[in-house]
């Protein structure tokens, strides 16, 4: 008697079960992360070199975000759903606000997923950054998403921050969305922006200058989260003003916000060596169009360095993936590292996932990494040589 392909796959699925688990147990998979002040995304990925989970939370800064912690786990997690938590043999995690040796147990609490064994190392973001932005290799990197820093690996590996210079530049955007506010209400008598007024009105829910005065006079009763999200959206509205011609509030909050910027990366610059050095913009504050061409004109007016605005490789994320790959003795690490870019097939990126575009590289060649997220290509990711070979 004949067997209908129902019977055949009832009578299979025992034997599919099987190997799938076996497959699973042999698995290796690395995990990064990158934890920023709004957003933790974390990416899983076989020695081979294969996606096998992406997961996304909410920021990894305790500055920015009371469930910091929790949203690194919570990430780390849906990393590894499909591939299995026990399948996972190293960590590498760059976490934002991870500045000093006492926040090591918090850090490592973050990454404290049950059930994972695997070797965990924790950095600051901005390190996974510079790893994606020039996979070991001197430069520095300009980091302005939610928050603000400065990063620099020098000719002879060392590593150095701004801060090492005591020197914090207010160009997140938090900070520009601060500034911005405080400018708004202290200048509103002699100009006015009204869009920009109206988007300060909308995120503050008021109608009227002094009603916004009053609400921001009582900011620390909001939630840090919602705080932080609230003065980065404004950020958003700032930057966007500053573009457009005419628009003196918006132009002078985000030029200061550049000049502290270009600050900070020349003081950096002058411990390198060579005279021409390296410089990648990480972040959709930097990244937006106002702020990169302040940053730009400011840094342009060195006479001691020439400083080449470049794209990173790599986005963070992917920065730690490579590093964890590196740490694993992977050979093919560095190969990916050297040239060889990563994809995830094609499609349209929805206006929700704007702000992972405005991380990634811009204007690159086809082939060049384009996207990370599930939710708008869902496929796997494939390394493509970028000569076309």
């Amino acid at each position: 008697m004949e067997r209908t392909a129902g019977e055949w796959e009832r009578e299979a699925w025992p034997i599919k079960f099987l190997l799938t688990s076996c497959m699973l147990l042999a698995m290796k998979v690395v995990i990064g992360v990158d934890s920023g002040g709004t957003h933790t995304r974390a990416l899983a990925v076989t020695l081979d070199g294969e996606r096998v989970g992406y997961g996304e939370s909410g920021g990894g800064n305790p500055a920015h975000d009371a469930a910091s912690g929790e949203n690194v786990r919570e990430a780390i997690r849906l990393a590894a759903q499909e591939c299995g938590i026990g399948n996972v043999v190293r960590v590498v995690a760059g976490i934002a606000g991870f500045d000093y040796p006492d926040q090591l147990p918090r850090v490592i609490e973050a990454t404290n997923v049950e059930g994972l064994t695997a070797e965990r190392v924790h950095l600051n973001d901005a390190e996974v950054a510079h790893f994606g932005a020039f996979g070991g290799g001197p430069g520095i990197v300009t980091i302005q998403g939610t928050g603000s820093m400065i990063f620099a690996v020098l000719e002879n590996g060392r590593k150095v921050k701004n801060a090492e210079f005591m020197h914090y530049a207010r160009g997140g955007a938090v900070n520009v969305g601060i500034d911005g506010i405080h400018a708004l209400l202290n200048q509103q008598m002699a100009w006015r922006d009204e869009e920009l007024i109206q988007a300060a009105f909308a995120l503050w829910e008021v109608d009227s200058i002094d009603a916004l005065r009053e609400a921001l006079s009582h900011q620390r009763d909001l939630e840090t989260k919602e705080r932080s999200r609230r003065h980065g959206e404004f950020a958003r509205a700032v930057t966007a003003s500053a573009a457009k011609p005419g628009r003196l509030h918006s132009i002078g909050v985000v030029g200061k916000a550049g000049r502290e910027i270009a600050t900070g990366i020349r003081l950096l610059g002058s411990l390198f060596e060579s005279e021409e050095v390296p410089v990648a913009p990480i972040g959709a504050c930097v990244r937006s169009a106002a702020m990169r061409k302040s940053v730009e004109r400011w840094v342009g007016a060195a006479r001691d360095k020439r400083y080449v605005f470049c794209e990173p490789q790599h986005p963070p994320v992917v920065g730690a993936v490579l590093m964890a790959l590196r740490a694993e003795g992977v050979a093919k690490a560095a190969l990916l590292i050297e040239g060889a870019s990563w994809v995830v097939g094609a499609g349209k990126v929805t206006e929700a996932h704007q702000e992972l575009v405005d991380d990634l590289p811009a204007g690159e060649p086809e082939g060049a990494l384009k996207e990370l997220h599930p939710r708008v290509f869902g496929h796997r990711m494939i390394r493509v040589d970028p000569r076309g070979k």
